[in-house]
């Protein structure tokens, strides 16, 4: 258990290195508005628009979400897939940052330009069951 809880945690470390984990007020922010607005990213969290993970006291949101101050629509149609299919938000996040057998071991957010393979692979990888 505790291998596994560290592998995770190491896991939610490089994905922040990466692509940055951006708590409310920095999403607020990078989208144009006040970065004292932190309704802005709940309310699209709740609309299924974008993915958070929360960590410590808040939610955090991964910098790969977000393209020149909008949000990459490809994160909705993914969380409209995973969670018909009961994925959390986090597990979620974890499979878009993880080398993918369907996208021959590309990772799903490091293709943003690529919607249309991401999305075919969401829908064929995260409707599996076992």
């Amino acid at each position: 258990m505790a291998r596994s809880l560290q592998a995770s945690e190491n896991r939610w470390r490089a994905i922040a290195k990466e692509y940055g984990l951006f708590d409310s007020g920095s999403v607020a922010a990078l989208l144009g508005g006040s970065g004292t607005n932190r309704n802005k990213a709940h309310q699209l969290a709740k609309e299924g628009k974008i993915l958070g993970v929360k960590r410590g006291r808040g939610t955090l949101f991964p910098g790969f979400e977000f393209d020149h101050g909008e949000v990459r629509p490809v994160i909705a149609e993914v969380a409209a897939i995973g969670r018909r299919n009961r994925w959390s938000d986090s597990h979620l996040l974890l499979w878009l940052a993880s080398p993918n057998g369907y996208l021959e071991g590309r990772i799903p957010a490091r293709m943003m330009d690529e919607p249309g393979k991401i999305i075919e692979a969401a829908r064929q990888d995260l409707a599996e069951r076992w």
